[in-house]
């Protein structure tokens, strides 16, 4: 299970990867947590888990199938997405990602698998039979994964959309103050048995992002360009710090006693204390095009102390064509400076979501770039490329958006119509399995054998591990 590879052999000689291998090795193998706190459920990003006690758990160990259409899912045989015919190739995906199925992955507390969908639902899933516990509805998009605390689940609503005032104050140049999300934005508050809403918070600017939790106070970044923290039980506002920019889809995180989030324009990224409110640091990045810092959600590397982010940097247009470069920042948690900027390489820049997620496990970085269509590792300490390898089939534009998940030596990728099976050492890939529909910013969740993802489409999927991995065992 989880962290008992050792790294070191075949990524790098330096001392530093060989350290942060050995860390991997050392680790125990972690839990499902209780609460699920935070995007993906660990800071890491790395989404990986043992199996609770009991017989759900030992089914999830022994790997279960099951698959979940949600309200106005697509045919999974459907290759471009709802109204192709209207849109196009290049818009379809991206807007049926954005008002239809699930943008990001699931969140998994005991035996339930809770989903937040666009269609504007919240849903609770049996983790072992896929049946539907409740089904809860709101007043937008709802584009994170649930935070699930004390009973309490909490999703944020929102869209990607500007209203007209908006477009006008960008187009006059005066973007201070620019709002993001047309239609309402909230946050809701639902008893995690039933499905009841017990609080709504209303917000001016939209919520696509994923809350984050800890000493009984929930934050979040969102359209409005300011950072959130309310009271959990009853929705009450404690503090709300102006940033500045807009949130897109930068769920934030927390480590060393701050709250982090990417804001866009200025493309900033936040540390915020998480008990006076304070901006303890921004950080800004030059040469980040918009969308970039604010699209993407920061993760923790807490080998090397840093907080790790990815942002479109370097847009250019040549000929009539537009590219971009991806560009993985390490930057010092404690004051904001950046230890090491890594480019991954220019391509054509790819529709909507235009980052990707990182992942570290161990003081080593993987991160993919849609740009480039590939899977690197990185060294934590020093951002240098250790492996890199292309993902298949890139005649679908823009893979590798969301973060991988390490578990037994492999990390396993959700991107285009498939699950992907990549040696963690060497970067080799070993299995794909073709899903359909579309993956959008989703990262796999695993709890024992059993693997859960949820797609661009409405569905949401249960199989074993194994069958991902390509293996009988």
């Amino acid at each position: 299970m989880k962290r008992l590879i050792n790294l070191a052999a075949g990524l790098a000689a330096s001392m530093t990867v060989a350290a942060g291998a050995a860390h991997a090795a050392a680790a125990p193998a972690r839990g499902l947590p209780s609460q699920w706190t935070v995007y993906s459920g660990d800071i890491e990003h790395d989404s990986a888990f043992k199996a609770p006690a009991g017989a759900a758990g030992a089914a999830l160990n022994k790997g279960v199938t099951w698959r979940f259409a949600e309200a106005n899912a697509l045919k999974l045989s459907d290759k471009l997405g709802k109204d192709a015919a209207a849109l196009g190739p290049r818009t379809a995906p991206v807007k049926t990602t954005q008002f239809l199925g699930n943008a990001v992955g699931v969140t998994v507390v005991g035996d339930v698998v809770y989903v937040e969908s666009d269609s504007g639902y919240v849903y609770a899933l049996n983790a072992v039979t896929g049946r539907q516990i409740w089904r809860a509805p709101v007043d937008n998009a709802a584009m994170g994964d649930p935070v699930v605390v004390d009973g309490r689940v909490f999703v944020g609503t929102g869209d990607t959309g500007f209203s007209f005032s908006q477009i006008l104050r960008a187009q006059s140049g005066s973007r201070a103050g620019l709002v993001r999300g047309l239609s309402w934005g909230g946050i809701y508050a639902f008893d995690a048995k039933t499905g009841k809403q017990l609080w709504r918070f209303g917000t001016r600017g939209e919520n696509m992002p994923s809350e984050c939790y800890a000493d009984n106070t929930l934050y979040f970044g969102n359209g409005d360009g300011h950072m959130y923290a309310l009271d959990p039980a009853t929705g009450t506002l404690k503090w709300k710090t102006p940033i500045g920019g807009f949130d897109s889809m930068s769920s934030c995180t927390i480590y060393q006693g701050k709250v982090f989030a990417g804001f866009t324009d200025p493309n900033d990224l936040a540390a915020v204390d998480l008990h006076s409110g304070k901006l303890v640091w921004r950080a800004t990045f030059p040469n980040v095009a918009n969308t970039g810092m604010g699209d993407n959600s920061p993760t923790v590397d807490p080998v090397n102390h840093q907080i790790v982010q990815v942002a479109v940097a370097n847009a250019r247009v040549t000929g009539g064509k537009s590219s971009v470069n991806t560009a993985v920042l390490g930057v010092d948690a404690r004051t904001g400076k950046v230890n090491w900027k890594t480019l991954l390489g220019r391509g054509a820049s790819p529709p909507a979501y235009k980052a990707s997620v990182a992942m570290v496990h161990g003081g080593i970085v993987y991160v993919s770039s849609p740009v480039t269509n590939r899977l690197y590792a990185l060294n934590g300490k020093t951002g240098a490329i250790v492996w890199q390898s292309a993902i298949p089939y890139p005649q679908v534009p823009g893979l590798g958006r969301g973060a991988v998940t390490f578990d037994n030596g492999l990390l396993y990728q959700s991107t285009g119509t498939r699950l992907f099976a990549w040696n963690a050492k060497t970067g080799a890939l070993v299995h794909t399995l073709r899903i359909g529909g579309r993956f959008g910013i989703v990262n796999p969740v695993i709890v024992g054998n059993t693997m859960f993802v949820s797609n661009s489409w409405g569905w949401v999927f249960a199989l074993p591990v194994a069958t991902v991995a390509g293996s009988k065992a």
